[in-house]
């Protein structure tokens, strides 16, 4: 109140000798000048150039480990102008060409399924490994090469949330088709990534939708949408499951074209009533309710901060952030994630070193950061091996990730890789050494390599040095 009076002073207002008058300007100007203020103290903070451990953190968290040629850029930069670099030039479009034949190729009749015998059973298993195989090798491939790590990262959370498992799915077409969609929409909007992804083939087989018909709905694919693609658990009735899973009979795949098809004589026609709205509701009416709930908005933000900053995530910020995305974003992806990693909370110092690489993160950390060649099998392989077999999640709930990621076999694991690089020389093979190695030089290589001081430290030579950094447990977080 002191440093408003002093101000309105400054402005020459003390004159005004009417009360009216007075209390008119003091009601006028008060909140001005607390907005003003509050900018004033947020400006040092907003202009600030990175330190290596920011630009490192905010790489790491919206990427992959960070080399040093990625970090350098960065460091005359502010946390808004850094933010605003990585998200608004994101694009999910593949640096390298997609495996378009992997969705041309047409899924066989059940006539022809059934009438195999079990040695061409085992032939078609064996084509459509190798047709998975090349997909994973794909994705892992452009993880490591793309120049917009941000939207992988998406593209992994996304199809995280929106699981399908080619063990049950079983055409890699239709996990290729999924997957194309995931990256189409995965930074655009939620309002177009939903229904798309509730006409997805792959989804549909993968929670029977086929088998939903008007006799007898199949509550599967509703149950799941409710719980795990947008309200959350405790946010939605049973009543709620049944309407919904009435709306979406007749919701069935087009084997021969891969595609969506509705089948209205398997349709619920009757009257249904959803969060409000009654009539003969559709699947599509189902969506548009889900996505006017502020309880879906809270459960993507959620997740989402759980993914970039915490694991426990502030509820009142989360409310903030998924009211603002709702009602005046739209639920455009981009603007959220600007607004999450400006968070006070990703940045500070007691939430870095806090979230467990992925396995896909570990290995595709290390072949950019030491610019590995690429070997896409072994790469895909390794990663499976740690626990994290793309398009094959474990369950509807995908991987949890976080501290199961680390076991005692997948740790082990995880350091036998670095070793096995270490040993044949193919980490140091591509990646610049230091020429000089002094206390700066040293700082500056663990500050690129680590999220946090590591374990030990010794008097090493630098090669030396950096392999006891990789195979310190500190070099797991991020």
């Amino acid at each position: 109140m002191r440093a408003l009076k002093q101000w309105l002073r400054a402005l020459n207002l003390r004159p005004l000798k009417e009360p009216a008058m007075c209390r008119f300007f003091y009601l006028l100007l008060k909140p001005i000048a607390i907005i003003c203020m509050a900018w004033a103290s947020l400006l040092p903070q907003m202009a600030s150039a990175l330190s290596v451990e920011d630009a490192r953190h905010l790489l790491t968290r919206t990427g992959f480990d960070p080399n040093w040629a990625e970090i350098e850029p960065f460091l005359p930069l502010s946390k808004q102008e850094a933010v605003n670099k990585i998200v608004s030039g994101a694009t999910t479009q593949p640096v390298i060409a997609f495996p378009n034949d992997l969705l041309t190729t047409p899924e066989d009749s059940l006539e022809v399924m059934m009438s195999r015998t079990e040695a061409e059973r085992d032939a078609a298993q064996r084509i459509e490994r190798m047709r998975l195989e090349s997909l994973q090798g794909w994705w892992v491939s452009n993880m490591i090469q793309t120049k917009h790590p941000l939207a992988e990262q998406m593209t992994l959370f996304w199809s995280n949330h929106f699981t399908s498992s080619i063990q049950k799915v079983r055409t890699t077409r239709l996990m290729a088709q999924q997957h194309q969609t995931i990256r189409k929409y995965g930074l655009d909007n939620f309002g177009k990534l939903l229904p798309a992804m509730i006409k997805d083939p792959a989804m549909l087989r993968y929670l029977d939708s086929a088998n939903n018909r008007k006799e007898h709905p199949n509550e599967n694919f509703a149950r799941e949408l409710l719980e795990l693609f947008t309200l959350g658990a405790g946010h939605y009735t049973e009543r709620d499951v049944q309407e919904a899973s009435r709306a979406f009979t007749g919701w069935m795949i087009d084997r021969e074209r891969a595609a969506f098809h509705f089948n209205l004589a398997y349709h619920d026609t009757g009257d249904k009533t959803f969060f409000g709205k009654t009539g003969k509701l559709n699947g599509n009416d189902i969506v548009e309710q889900l996505l006017k709930q502020p309880a879906t908005a809270e459960f993507i933000v959620g997740k989402l901060w759980r993914f970039f900053i915490d694991e426990t995530p502030d509820n009142n910020k989360v409310r903030f952030l998924a009211r603002r995305w709702q009602q005046q974003h739209h639920y455009a992806i981009k603007p959220l994630l600007v607004e999450l990693l400006m968070q006070d909370d990703f940045w500070v110092s007691y939430h870095r070193g806090t979230l467990i690489k992925s396995p896909v993160e570990f290995v595709v950390g290390l072949a950019r950061v030491w610019r590995l060649p690429n070997n896409k099998t072994e790469w895909t392989q390794t990663i499976s091996q740690l626990g994290q077999d793309l398009f094959n999640p474990p369950s509807v709930k995908g991987w949890d990730g976080g501290t199961t990621w680390i076991t005692t076999n997948t740790l082990l694991r995880r350091q036998q890789h670095i070793k096995l690089l270490l040993d044949n020389n193919k980490l140091m093979a591509n990646s610049p050494m230091p020429t000089t190695w002094n206390p700066a030089t040293q700082t500056l290589w663990q500050k690129t390599l680590l999220a946090l001081p590591p374990s030990q430290t010794a008097n090493l030579t630098p090669k030396q040095q950096i392999h006891e950094w990789l195979l310190d447990p500190v070099y797991q977080v991020k």
